[in-house]
């Protein structure tokens, strides 16, 4: 740093004309600045604040070069050594591992195997395969290897290879462009690894091989399919049946053999036949069998909501016909962004009904039929992941911007924005009520108070407590403090106790509408045809962060006919008061599949259960909580619950 850049920075904490002259003279830069100790430049500098601030603002810079000099040597380094490994490799050819140049020209891809519209699984010859192919490798290609996989000698578990039609889908399970290549799919995908299936249908049938007609997502036995998830062991399940009982347990299910329901599968797919004796008695053996017991899920009719505010639900639910649906494969975990980026990047998504259906890591289909829970349970592992991942803050979270995310992808996240709140009632609560009220109303001022609490919640705890400190008494607060928290954000203002508040204030405004001005401008025509006032925006965050009372004041307990039974539920509701936010949410996705209050009501059932079999089972369709009805303390009551919302493995293991 040169003398220019410490007068520089002395003209902006207003140091007199005659000590900027007198440290010219003196040619002071950051060097002898850092070289001096404060007596020595208590001659030059009369302030000891300023003193102290320029100190800190050549060390700050000073430890900037030396990082940046040290990253540049390393880099150096690195290149050094890799001109040196080229020259050794040209040098001795023979020494050279003669896959090197094969591996740069190849890619990674992960192979399945649908037949007939559905997944095949691992044990009967299907499953996920990785591999790596010719990153120029073309459909046909590809189909070449996919028949290689799952169809060794011309054989499979499905027959012989000349008896089907072959095709090759993408992870969306579309059919991909005969002109397609690896390369390209990872250019247009932009996913860490690229999935691809091989289908099969019977020949002369194509895709699809059902030969069903019309009817599409309706059940054909008329019946409104539950949705559960089992945690099974070690507490797999969210809201869902999340079991700990052993292989062999229960009763196997009695279906009737004739029962079978229609299920749309994409856009190209059609409609295929799924006998119910295959996915029950699947299931069955998996958990080992269902519980004596027969239980019931209310009926739950998919249709439109409007875009109207309501509390409840955030949706009336209307009668329409004609209604496209679609249905969109999503995996389970970080690839829960990209794909369902990916659905809505379409616009006329807005106007269909989405059947959600999820893939385990392990590449088989979750066992649940998406009556609104699984969609709600989808909405909330993607916004957890779009927090983590496009979001900075604390507590209250701003968009930030990213390099691979242009206009197209943030009018993507936009439209899943409106589509949850259009038919779940779901709002991410997290993101700024400041930013969001920016892009509903930009023309209306945000009020003073408002910004301030939304930036605190925003900052760090400990910059809180130093801007809050300074604003109530600034006489006693620490001004090294106040400077450095106040650099994080680039200040450049001179502070003192009169312009302390509004500086505070200018840089709220700054951190929370001017920075993500970009994703605001994206959002604000997609948002805006959510019809809600400012009042009823501040009210939707009030309504759905939970609460632990609100939580057990929408909980409705049976009539206890028994001691234990009462007992059960006084353990309950002890259970709910004790949660803490993180693990409040995590209970309200295990009944409801969201973390908000997005419903009215959860009905709680008391159930007969031996210890041994003993577990909590959530329906989130029909927000149905099932407990066992008697424990002999509170603490075994909030081990078995802890274990199962800790476990952090929920799956919904049956239709």
């Amino acid at each position: 740093m040169s003398v220019d850049d410490v007068l520089e920075f002395l003209r902006s904490r207003s140091l007199p004309d005659r000590a900027l002259e007198r440290i010219q003279e003196e040619k002071i830069d950051a060097e002898t600045v850092l070289g001096s100790d404060d007596q020595t430049l208590a001659r030059f500098i009369p302030t000891l604040g300023d003193r102290i601030a320029l100190k800190n603002f050549c060390a700050k810079n000073q430890k900037s070069l030396n990082t940046t000099e040290t990253k540049r040597s390393r880099l150096f380094g690195i290149l050094k050594a890799k001109m040196n490994a080229m020259d050794k490799t040209k040098s001795s050819p023979s020494t050279s591992s003669p896959n090197a140049h094969a591996r740069k020209m190849t890619r990674k891809v992960e192979f399945g195997w649908i037949h007939k519209g559905r997944q095949v699984r691992k044990r009967l010859g299907g499953g996920c395969r990785k591999v790596d192919v010719d990153r120029n490798a073309s459909k046909f290609q590809l189909l070449h290897i996919g028949k290689g996989l799952f169809f060794p000698e011309g054989l499979s578990t499905k027959g012989k290879e000349e008896e089907f039609e072959f095709d090759i889908l993408d992870f969306k399970e579309t059919p991909l462009p005969p002109t397609s290549t690896v390369n390209e799919c990872y250019e247009v995908f932009k996913t860490g690894l690229v999935t691809f299936y091989l289908h099969t249908s019977d020949k002369g049938q194509g895709q699809s091989s059902s030969g069903q007609s019309a009817g599409q997502g309706q059940s054909s036995s008329g019946q409104s399919a539950g949705q559960d998830q089992i945690s099974s062991g070690h507490s797999v399940g969210q809201g869902r049946s999340t079991s700990a009982r052993s292989a062999g347990q229960g009763t196997t299910a009695k279906l009737d053999a004739s029962n079978t329901t229609e299920i749309y599968h994409g856009k190209q797919s059609g409609l295929y036949t799924i006998d119910a004796t295959d996915i029950l008695g699947e299931a069955a053996a998996s958990v080992g069998g269902f519980p004596d017991d027969d239980f019931d899920l209310p009926d739950i009719n998919v249709g439109d909501f409007d875009f109207n505010f309501t509390l409840a639900g955030g949706g009336v639910p209307t009668e329409t016909k004609d209604v496209q649906s679609v249905e969109m494969t999503i995996h389970r975990g970080s690839l829960v962004l990209s794909e369902l980026c990916s659905y809505f990047k379409d616009a006329s998504i807005m106007n269909k009904i989405i059947n959600i259906v999820r893939i385990l890591p392990n590449g088989d289909i979750e066992k649940a039929q998406d009556t609104g829970g699984v969609f709600k349970d989808t909405l909330t592992e993607f916004w957890e992941l779009f927090y983590s991942q496009c979001t900075v803050g604390r507590d209250v979270k701003v968009p930030f911007l990213r390099h691979d995310y242009g206009q197209e992808e943030w009018n993507a996240v936009g439209r899943i924005l409106v589509y949850g709140w259009k038919h779940q009632g779901y709002w991410p609560v997290k993101m700024s009520h400041v930013f969001l009220h920016h892009c509903l109303f930009p023309q209306l001022p945000i009020p003073q108070d408002k910004l301030l609490e939304s930036f605190y919640g925003f900052i760090s705890s400990v910059d809180k407590d130093v801007f809050t400190n300074a604003v109530q008494n600034f006489a006693d607060a620490d001004i090294d403090e106040i400077i450095e928290a106040l650099e994080e954000h680039e200040c450049r203002t001179a502070i003192n106790r009169d312009n302390i508040l509004p500086v505070i204030l200018e840089i709220a405004h700054k951190e929370l509408i001017q920075t993500p001005m970009y994703v605001s401008d994206c959002w604000r025509d997609i948002i805006g045809v959510v019809h809600m006032t400012s009042a009823q925006l501040e009210n939707v965050y009030k309504s759905l962060v939970p609460s632990n009372k609100g939580v057990i004041q929408i909980m409705k307990f049976p009539p206890c006919n028994t001691t234990e039974e009462n007992t059960t539920v006084k353990h309950l509701k002890r259970y709910v008061k004790e949660l803490d936010a993180k693990k409040l949410g995590m209970f309200l996705r295990f009944c409801t599949g969201s973390d908000l209050v997005t419903v009215e009501q959860i009905t709680v059932e008391l159930l007969p259960m031996k210890p041994f079999e003993r577990r909590p089972i959530g329906h989130t369709c029909g927000c149905v909580l099932q407990i066992g009805e008697h424990y002999d303390t509170f603490a075994e009551f909030r081990s078995e619950f802890d274990s199962v919302l800790d476990s952090n493995i929920w799956v919904m293991d049956i239709v």
